[in-house]
């Protein structure tokens, strides 16, 4: 496909699947603004691709890249002054957040990158991807666990009861629940293994019926 006129970059996506990297909630932003992303689902491309890259002098940029901002200028000052807006409102409930997944993930913070998504998992630059670490593994390495950022969609309708349930009660137990379940729900969204289905299951099922209609005693 042509690259969009104007496209200041590259764009690509590594997965484990074409048909996985076509669901990823990394590519809503892009989709959205029409701008072309590459898909790489071989894991020996993940060798090259982390050395600096260019093509016909643009460079290459991973879409599951942390602080990526896409569209023009004017288009990432309005998108950053509305996550710092969202993030003012969201502030208690992202260290919430944070507490209950600090052995998962690095950081817990609100993204301009999700249209339709809740969630999403980014890597730091020289992070190794998923992707990366399987193949690592597979070749008999011993692989660090490696921590990445959850990013919430601020829109989303559940972003907006994890607030909600933070204002009525900030010990409330749903909490817990929730950033579990959006963290396995972004592991999923991108292809990826759960480290302990049974446990994302039970967790699911306990945020159903807690979710569910309260009877009286």
């Amino acid at each position: 496909a042509r690259m969009k006129e104007g496209q200041e970059a590259i764009y690509y996506m590594t997965g484990p699947s074409v048909a996985a990297v076509e669901q990823s909630p990394h590519l809503e932003a892009f989709r959205e603004k029409g701008d072309e992303v590459l898909f790489f689902t071989d894991p020996i491309d993940e060798l090259w691709l982390r050395l600096p890259r260019e093509l016909d002098g643009k460079r290459l940029v991973s879409v599951a890249k942390a602080d990526l901002q896409v569209g023009s200028e004017e288009e990432k000052q309005r998108a950053e002054e509305a996550r710092k807006e969202s993030e003012d409102s969201l502030r208690d409930v992202l260290t919430v957040l944070r507490a209950k997944l600090q052995d998962e993930v690095k950081d817990v913070r609100l993204s301009s990158r999700l249209t339709e998504s809740p969630a999403c998992l980014v890597g730091e630059p020289g992070d190794l991807s998923p992707q990366m670490q399987e193949l690592l593994r597979r070749a008999g390495q011993e692989v660090p666990k490696v921590k990445r950022i959850l990013e919430l969609n601020p829109t989303h309708p559940i972003v907006t009861t994890l607030r909600q349930l933070h204002a009525t009660d900030a010990s409330d137990p749903r909490l817990a629940l929730y950033a579990e379940v959006l963290y396995g729900q972004a592991i999923l969204a991108e292809g990826g293994l759960l480290p302990d289905p049974a446990a994302f299951s039970r967790r699911l099922t306990e945020l159903m019926l807690q979710a569910g209609p309260q009877t009286g005693a």
